[in-house]
């Protein structure tokens, strides 16, 4: 994994491309964690019907919503799924679900956890 890859969650990048805005950042959150086990789901389902076009398009818009939370580690894996799905490669065996899925459990506890200690004052 690239340098500056292996983050769960990265707060400051967050608050960066937003020009500091919390209120913001708090709404991204708020949003990508009410929205994501829908598109998790949707992965999970393509994955599971081995059709490399729904699979990739399943990929993009997740990679997008972890994009928005910047959540690079996760931004990676699904990055590398998307374009392996595009060349018709669908060896994401289930080792690498399995830590995916892992990863983006550790995502949510993490943003969970960024709302609690992020209120406003």
């Amino acid at each position: 994994m690239p340098a500056g890859e292996h983050r769960t969650f990265d707060p400051e990048a967050l608050l960066d491309r937003l020009d500091g805005d919390l209120r913001l950042a708090r709404e991204l959150v708020t949003t990508y964690l009410e929205e994501v086990p829908a598109m998790r789901a949707g992965l999970r389902d393509a994955l599971n019907s081995r059709d490399p076009e729904r699979i990739e398009r399943a990929a993009h818009c997740l990679r997008g919503a972890l994009s928005a939370v910047s959540a690079p580690a996760a931004v990676f894996l699904v990055h590398r799924l998307e374009s392996r799905s595009r060349d018709g490669d669908l060896s994401f065996g289930q080792s690498n679900r399995a830590e995916f899925e892992a990863r983006l459990d550790r995502l949510e506890q993490a943003l969970r956890s960024y709302l609690t200690s992020s209120q406003p004052a």
